[in-house]
Order: structure tokens, then sequence, then C-alpha cells
């Protein structure tokens, strides 16, 4: 299935043919930045402006991590949760406690403004982080060192003009969004 988040908790979940399966509002959630599945198929979702990471516990949320501030994205491979802690430009590694188990300095291009990122995606050992303001997307392994960058300010092929987010579909195709 598919999630969508707005603002202040509402959910939506539709079936892969776009059909409304169900809504919910979870009043704990401000605004969610990222959502994810463990390998038991329990939901995480990151909450920016909440500074929180909420496990979907039977239709309730529950706060699972208070340790990141204002997660941005997040994505679970191998037996660790993923997030970037937007403002410092760090990559935060949680246990399946929800605790802190190793930060890295993102490998990025600096701008004249802070970055801001948009989804994150674990896809083949690899992490995928967009970085909007810069136009690219910093592929890391694990540990948080860059493998490469894709992408870069134009509206040629490869190129963005105004990167917001990414995402991943069930094939594991990447598929980006922009500010047009």
């Amino acid at each position: 299935t598919l999630w969508a988040f707005g603002e202040e908790g509402k959910a939506v979940e539709f079936s892969l043919k776009g059909e409304p399966l169900q809504q919910v509002q979870w009043k704990e959630i401000i605004q969610p930045s990222g959502v994810t599945w463990d390998n038991h198929g329990v939901m995480y979702i990151a909450d920016e402006l909440g500074d929180a990471i909420y496990r979907k516990v039977q239709g309730d949320v529950k706060l699972w991590s208070s340790e990141v501030r204002a997660p941005k994205g997040i994505c679970f491979y191998g037996n660790a949760f993923y997030t970037v802690q937007e403002g410092d430009d760090r990559l935060v590694v949680l246990n399946s406690s929800g605790k802190v188990k190793e930060i890295y300095p993102l490998p990025v291009r600096q701008t004249t403004k802070r970055n801001r990122y948009g989804g994150l995606v674990c896809k083949n050992g690899k992490l995928y982080i967009p970085a909007t303001l810069s136009n690219y997307i910093y592929v890391l392994n694990a540990r948080g060192e860059k493998l490469k960058e894709i992408g870069g300010y134009g509206s040629g092929p490869g190129e963005f003009t105004a990167l917001v987010s990414l995402f991943q579909d069930d094939e594991g195709n990447l598929y980006t969004t922009e500010h047009y």
C-alpha cells in the first residue's frame, strides 16, 4: 500500500491502484517527514517538527524515539534505522530500540543557505539523500561515506531545478519530485 501524510498527523492509506483504504489522524504527529517499515512490517514515522519518531502499533502510534532533533526522512536497512538530523547536516543511525547508535557528518556541498533534505531511501546497502538547495542526491554507504553525487542544478537529463523529495517503488526504482 501507499501512505500520504499531511500536517497535524493526517494520513491516508491507498491501494496500489490509488483507491483510499483508510484515513486516520494521529494527533501526536505534527509534521511527518518520512516513513519506513522494518523487516517485520512495522511502520515508523519521522516527525520533523515534533523532534520525534513514532512507531505504528495496532492502528495507534506510540513515541519510539525522541533522540533526533528535526528528523528528516527515515529508512531501515540491515538492523538499523537511518535519518537526517536537519540543521546540522548529520546522518543519525538508530538501533532497534530507537537509541542513537552512530552519528556521521553528511558529506554534502555547502550552499549559501542551510541545506534542506527531502525523503531518504535505503536501497541495496546504499542511502540516497536528496539535498534540496544544492539539487544533488547524495549516495552514501551505511557509515555515511559518500559514494557518489547524482544531479546538480539544471534542466538537462539528470539535473534538477528545484529538487524536493525522493521515493522508491516496490521494484526499487527511484523517483524525484520538484517544485515548478
